[in-house]
């Protein structure tokens, strides 16, 4: 995927420094305590793993050509970036002139993608199917996802599923915009019909590749919505089946479920067969990845430790140093938590 410099220009802050790497990081979707922390404190933490399906990728390039170019300027510990006035001043006058993605949170539950795929098939298999022809070509997908939708079109082809697809796309294109409906409608592949291109939706929408991507999950994303909002719509259930994915991914879920049934660290640490520290950073993913009054910080801060943080720890988060407040009664885990805590609203 080709990154726009414009998009970049929303990934840098005139007051905050921050590290472009770490920054990539997060688009990749690397979930380590460091990158979601943060992510969670650039407030980017929307956008981890957003990129995630696109081999080697990176920014860095594009990050050193827009410091060259002025937009970009090196903080004082030559590690970080920031946005230079005419880089502010180019972020403002991007706002209402390039699409950024409006349903982030949804590519935080959902494999948006791959139901995007399974959608295209589905209506393509109706389509023809509804013209009783056979002899057609499916939109490419991987076998297990292929007889997926296979499975779903028997067990649904004996009832009035032509006439539920139909009342949903009709419903579904009309609740869009006129330029989000043509972009929806000429998205799919039925009976003597082909989708156009990315490359002709482009040229159609005059955006650029990125920004499609961007439009095509948001408008998956608000059929997802649309979809699980109305019973009349519960045929295409099975093509929602196995797309739920969560920022703090599967071992620090585990981990947590293990931390609210009342088990220590120690004891999880020995049902899962992996090291304290482990269990801790699972703990902290956890952390920055549920609201604040999901997790039972008072499991581990308690009053002392809160009241010699407060007393210790003053203004920026982002500046706080644990090597400064390190006692032998605080551990980092303690140190970072605090910071999680205290960054949630």
């Amino acid at each position: 995927m080709k990154i726009d410099d414009e998009f970049l220009i929303f990934l840098f802050s005139y007051n905050q420094p921050r590290r472009p790497k770490l920054i990539e990081n997060l688009l990749s979707g690397r979930k380590t305590v460091s990158t979601l922390f943060w992510g969670m404190r650039y407030r980017l933490l929307d956008y981890c793993g957003v990129f995630s399906k696109f081999k080697e990728f990176s920014i860095m390039s594009k990050v050193h050509k827009l410091e060259k170019s002025g937009y970009l300027r090196r903080s004082k510990d030559n590690k970080h970036l920031l946005l230079t006035k005419l880089g502010l001043d180019r972020q403002k006058n991007l706002i209402d002139n390039y699409y950024l993605p409006k349903h982030l949170d949804v590519y935080q539950k959902y494999n948006v993608a791959k139901f995007s795929k399974r959608f295209l098939l589905a209506v393509q298999i109706v389509s023809e199917y509804s013209f009783h022809n056979k002899q057609y070509f499916p939109l490419q997908m991987n076998i297990l996802e292929y007889n997926l939708i296979k499975n779903w079109f028997k067990n649904n082809k004996k009832t009035d599923f032509i006439l539920k697809m139909h009342r949903l796309l009709y419903n579904f294109a009309d609740s869009l915009d006129n330029q989000r409906a043509i972009q929806f409608a000429t998205a799919l592949t039925g009976h003597k019909r082909i989708a156009l291109t990315n490359e002709q939706q482009k040229s159609q929408l005059n955006v650029t590749s990125l920004q499609l991507y961007f439009m095509q999950l948001d408008l998956f994303s608000e059929l997802i919505i649309f979809i699980k909002a109305n019973q009349d719509y519960n045929f295409l259930y099975p093509l929602l089946s196995d797309l739920n994915i969560q920022l703090m991914g599967n071992a620090s879920f585990d981990t947590f479920k293990l931390l609210i049934k009342g088990n220590s660290i120690n004891k999880i640490a020995h049902i899962k067969h992996i090291k304290t520290n482990t269990v801790k950073e699972h703990l902290l993913n956890a952390a920055i990845s549920l609201p604040k009054t999901a997790f039972p910080y008072s499991l581990f801060l308690n009053n002392e430790t809160i009241k010699f943080f407060k007393h210790n720890l003053k203004g920026n988060v982002d500046e706080w140093s644990f090597v400064t407040i390190k006692q032998t009664h605080i551990s980092f885990f303690d140190f970072r938590l605090y910071q999680i805590f205290r960054s949630k609203h």
